[in-house]
């Protein structure tokens, strides 16, 4: 797909004449990968954190809970011996009927078998209790089917042809139990184990994503050829003959925002850009509805022929805000910066923070600082500038704050 953007973006580029075509394709096509990259990143420190928690569960809880259980068992069995008499079994309770006599014991499971695999209701089952511990045999899926299970869980399924040993199932039994001192080391192993895995996976949890920098710096490149690819299609728009007179318009628009207070605004357009967060640190912001923002933020933008997308952010915890944006706030901060902020410009959108909001001037004032800002005067308004600030959409703006 990257060498197919990159073909059409050689031939759209070799047509139209402007290298900067292709260079903002190849931007846009590096800056997705890297934000693959950084996805696949996040993705391996959650799948890392996860299985830290099962490590950690296995370690305090599960494993060792399972090792008391087999020490218990083992106690438990102990109690109850195989005799050396080959005519006896150990103890065993067969639905009710106690005895240590084989042949009995034989019989009795025989019959409770075939009672349970014969029966009409799939719950079926019957527990037995041999050398104090309980297995039990129940009912299959389907009628003739068979199922023996121990503490563990399923041990054997008998299907619907194979035939019920009683002696096999002693065995059986006798084998499970015998089995205890391997599962404690099995689960001994196990706790080892994890162990082990946690002290590997617990460092590389903190790891940052090794070309982050890379591309918080291929971001401002693509922006800023995509503000100069706009700017310069804007020009191409215009007649050659009509050059002058639109260069006359722009000087004069220009003019008549330094006179509204938008000088600095001005500056960023005509400059590369560095993103920069809007703060008014002199006022104690008392917050707007986050609505009444959004609704007039899309009357004051509706005449603009290129309008970016402008978002209202309730504050700089609000989710719609990227964790990058989040930390180069706190970094600022953390270099003196003042106050929060009332906007910023990121990956091609404005946001407006509503709680830093006081009045209908605000919301003007940071909406006319960043669209100018990151878009320019010709990529934001292209031939429509002078009449859109002379028109009433101040006023406006102020009546639809008000309701």
């Amino acid at each position: 797909m990257a060498t197919e953007a990159s073909n059409s973006a050689d031939m759209k580029a070799a047509a139209s004449g402007n290298p900067l075509i292709l260079e903002e394709t190849k931007l846009r096509t590096e800056v997705k990968r890297l934000q693959n990259l950084e996805k696949a990143h996040a993705d391996s420190k959650f799948s890392m954190g996860r299985k830290i928690k099962q490590n950690d569960n296995a370690i305090n809880e599960y494993l060792p809970n399972k090792i008391a259980e087999y020490e218990r068992l083992i106690n438990t069995a102990k109690a109850n011996p195989v005799p050396s008499d080959k005519e006896k079994i150990a103890a065993i309770n067969i639905d009710g009927l106690k005895t240590t006599n084989k042949d009995a014991a034989e019989k009795a499971l025989g019959d409770i078998a075939t009672r349970v695999r014969q029966a009409f209701n799939t719950s079926e089952s019957k527990t037995i209790e041999y050398r104090g511990i309980e297995f039990t045999l129940s009912r299959g899926f389907s009628l003739g089917q068979l199922k023996l299970y121990s503490p563990d869980g399923l041990m054997h399924q008998y299907g619907e042809k194979e035939g019920f040993s009683a002696s096999g199932a002693i065995t059986r039994f006798n084998n499970y139990i015998d089995s205890f001192e391997a599962k404690i080391q099995q689960a001994q192993a196990g706790i080892e184990f994890a162990q082990k895995e946690n002290e590997q996976l617990k460092p590389r949890l903190n790891e940052p994503f090794e070309d982050a920098a890379l591309l918080k710096e291929t971001q401002a490149k693509h922006a800023d050829v995509q503000r100069k690819l706009m700017k310069s299609s804007q020009l191409e728009a215009v007649p050659e003959a009509q050059r002058a007179e639109f260069d006359r318009l722009i000087a004069q628009r220009k003019k008549q925002l330094k006179d509204l207070g938008y000088e600095k605004a001005l500056e960023e357009s005509e400059a590369d850009d560095t993103p920069m967060f809007s703060r008014e640190s002199n006022l104690v912001a008392a917050g707007l509805p986050k609505a009444a923002i959004q609704k007039a933020v899309n009357l004051l933008k509706s005449n603009w022929k290129n309008a970016p997308e402008i978002i209202v952010v309730q504050d700089m915890k609000d989710p719609a805000i990227r964790d990058a944006v989040r930390a180069e706030n706190e970094r600022q901060l953390s270099q003196g910066a003042k106050g929060q902020p009332e906007a910023f410009f990121d990956n091609g959108k404005v946001y407006v923070v509503a709680s830093e909001m006081n009045s209908a001037n605000d919301v003007v004032r940071v909406v006319f600082h960043e669209a100018l800002g990151h878009y320019g005067l010709r990529g934001l308004y292209g031939k429509e500038l002078g009449s859109i600030l002379l028109s009433k959409s101040w006023l406006l703006l102020m009546q639809t704050m008000k309701t």
